[in-house]
């Protein structure tokens, strides 16, 4: 049997998290669990009755650091012993569009593949800012009190310092894209390689949002280009397809949180092909969360 490994990232909502698992159980799947150990919230019991599930050691994770990468990293690396035949990394606000039947369905007759998104809607030279040196790195969304006021002129005279110094940065090409993924055995094999994980740490440590450059520079790095599935460059619009099959609105948020009015948009979208979503949030609007999942399970 095929199995599949599916990595979840989640730093809140843990109720929505156990229904996202709940969701995914089933007999061809594992799931790991990394929770984000900087949360407040309180944790709930998750479990599974088909799926096996391995809940890893929390780890803090910051926004726009290099923590998020680490986190990707140790999923991978952990399920990478079991050579699954593909890796899903997902939020815990992300949600399933299909049912299991079609989402091992599709992922059978398309071996081999990574499904990855591509964007240009951030200039080149704003994405070779992003690789540059930045301290202070897990603060970046401290915004109160004189220490958030420290950091924003901090920030603003770091930003004029490496703008002016970008004409002394190589100017290779930089692409970018979201960095929830759905990636063949082969291909993470050659990512978790002890050597290939020092080099990722050299080359993205220091960064800022580094993690949406990640699987992009790997996939190029380690010449998997020809495995990836759709290399359409995204635009922020609301008819492209998305080519990691996960549908994200970006053009209505950073990004939207899907709404009960919104239940037709998502219909449409898995239509397209688009096997996954995000973001959902139940603290928001609960109902679409438990519709979507409704709707999953009824396809079985």
């Amino acid at each position: 049997m095929k199995k599949h490994a599916f990595l979840i990232i989640a730093n809140r909502n843990f109720n929505q998290l156990a229904k996202l698992v709940g969701v995914l159980d089933d007999i061809r799947n594992d799931i790991y669990v990394l929770i984000d150990k900087t949360s407040e919230e309180r944790r709930v019991s998750i479990h599974t009755n088909n799926a096996n599930l391995k809940i890893l050691s929390e780890m803090p994770i910051y926004w726009g650091d290099y923590s998020q990468i680490e986190a990707e990293l140790v999923l991978f690396t952990v399920a990478s012993e079991e050579h699954y035949e593909y890796y899903h990394l997902l939020s815990g606000l992300d949600l399933p569009l299909s049912s299991q039947d079609e989402i091992h369905d599709f992922f059978d007759r398309n071996p081999n593949k990574q499904f990855v998104s591509y964007s240009e809607m951030v200039d080149q030279k704003s994405l070779r800012l992003r690789l540059r040196k930045h301290l202070f790195r897990k603060s970046y969304r401290c915004h109160l009190g004189v220490k958030g006021k420290v950091l924003k002129i901090y920030r603003h005279c770091e930003q004029i310092y490496l703008k002016t110094t970008d004409v002394f940065v190589a100017k290779d090409k930089i692409e970018f894209g979201s960095n929830w993924v759905s990636l063949s055995d082969r291909f993470v094999q050659k990512l978790v390689e002890e050597k290939n994980r020092k080099e990722i740490r050299l080359k993205f440590s220091g960064g800022f949002l580094v993690d949406e450059l990640l699987i992009p520079y790997e996939i190029k790095k380690l010449n998997f280009e020809d495995t990836v599935y759709y290399r359409g460059l995204l635009h922020n619009v609301e008819q492209e397809f998305q080519g990691n099959v996960r549908y994200i609105n970006w053009w209505d948020g950073t990004p939207y949180v899907w709404r009960k009015r919104d239940y037709n948009r998502l219909v449409k979208a898995r239509k397209a092909g688009h096997l996954f979503a995000r973001k959902f949030d139940e603290k928001i609007d609960a109902g679409i969360v438990d519709r979507i999942i409704e709707d999953v399970k009824d396809v079985d």
